[in-house]
């Protein structure tokens, strides 16, 4: 669980940073660090505590940020008749970090997409699940180039 909650956690960090239109590629690190902090505190102020692993986000945070650029560029690759900038917030937190933690290849592909589709129906999808299968199949494309 305490993966889990530290992969929403990441996306948490990342659509803060997408919605205030921070370039990632050229963050500095006392800004993802004051960004990390407000996430932090508004996990930590939730009625309900959480574990979080966050050296394992930390991981993820760090892969995404050092290799930005070639993440959309992965991510754009797989996108069939879609564009990375018609991808809510949220949709597209999940997947620029299930992309980052394909690149570390620590956790198989199966269990990673797997995992970033639970919290899609968390925190994307509509009662149809029509998010869930968009991001089934994008992470799906992602994966089998990363894993070829």
């Amino acid at each position: 669980m305490k993966r889990h909650n530290s992969r929403i956690f990441t996306i948490l960090v990342l659509f803060n940073l997408d919605m205030n239109n921070v370039d990632l590629s050229q963050i500095e690190v006392e800004a993802l660090k004051e960004v990390k902090e407000d996430v932090k505190k508004l996990i930590l102020d939730d009625e309900y505590q959480v574990e979080i692993n966050y050296e394992f986000s930390d991981l993820i945070i760090d892969k995404v940020i050092s290799e930005y650029n070639n993440i959309i560029e992965i991510i754009k690759d797989s996108l069939v008749n879609w564009s990375i900038d018609r991808l809510s917030y949220v949709d597209r937190a999940i997947v620029v970090s299930a992309t980052a933690e394909m690149l570390i290849k620590e956790t198989p592909k199966e269990v990673i997409i797997n995992e970033y589709l639970e919290i899609t129906k968390e925190y994307s999808a509509v009662a149809d699940e029509k998010q869930v299968r968009f991001n089934n199949k994008v992470l799906d494309g992602i994966a089998k180039k990363l894993y070829e």
